[in-house]
């Protein structure tokens, strides 16, 4: 019987997928799917769920498989997958954002008329910024921050203007817009596999 990481292999091969393609899938990073399928870390339980709903298969058979695994393999930290590139960068985008959006929310609010009232809405930047890397990461168009977008843009002209009734139609935008990307990846994911 296979290891757990020569079995996952053979399952992500029997669908015809690259690492690239599967680690986008599983929310993993690329390096980290790649030990895992030479046994040199062993995933813990949530990434476990993660191939169990990805590849459609068994929690079972999945645990059988790790009994034959080498005993002297580390178990996966999830600290170590915060130590990526990506989430590095996400995270700074989010602290740098977060600290020059409160300096523009203070300075704003100290010397515009109703300024603390109205742009508070600064506060979703750190979302949208943190957002976007994850956007342009996973190439998915569904990971796009439309909805703080959409929100911060509804909620300051309502504000600001004191016209709710009429742009209470930008939400519209929300779910219209995961309707193309959606459908959008899909395409593009199915461009990949093909």
């Amino acid at each position: 019987m296979n290891s757990l990481g020569k079995y996952l292999k053979e399952i992500r091969e029997m669908h015809r997928l690259n690492l690239e393609d599967a680690a986008l899938f599983l929310d993993l990073d690329k390096s980290i799917l790649s030990a895992i399928e030479n046994d040199e870390f062993m995933p813990n339980k949530s990434i476990l769920l993660r191939f169990q709903n990805f590849y459609s298969v068994s929690i079972d058979e999945i645990v059988k498989h790790i009994d034959n695994t080498n005993a002297n393999n580390t178990f996966f930290d999830e600290d170590k997958k915060y130590r990526s590139f990506y989430l590095i960068f996400k995270r700074i985008a989010f602290v740098v954002t977060l600290f020059l959006s409160l300096i523009a929310y203070i300075l704003l609010g100290q010397f515009t008329y109703r300024g603390y009232e109205i742009y508070w809405t600064l506060l979703f930047l750190p979302f949208i910024a943190s957002s976007l890397v994850s956007t342009f990461y996973f190439h998915k168009f569904s990971r796009f921050p439309i909805v703080f977008i959409v929100l911060s843009i509804y909620l300051s002209l309502g504000m600001s203007l004191e016209l709710w009734h009429p742009y209470w139609s930008l939400l519209f935008i929300i779910p219209l817009y995961y309707l193309i990307s959606i459908a959008l990846d899909l395409h593009f994911t199915n461009l990949k596999l093909n």
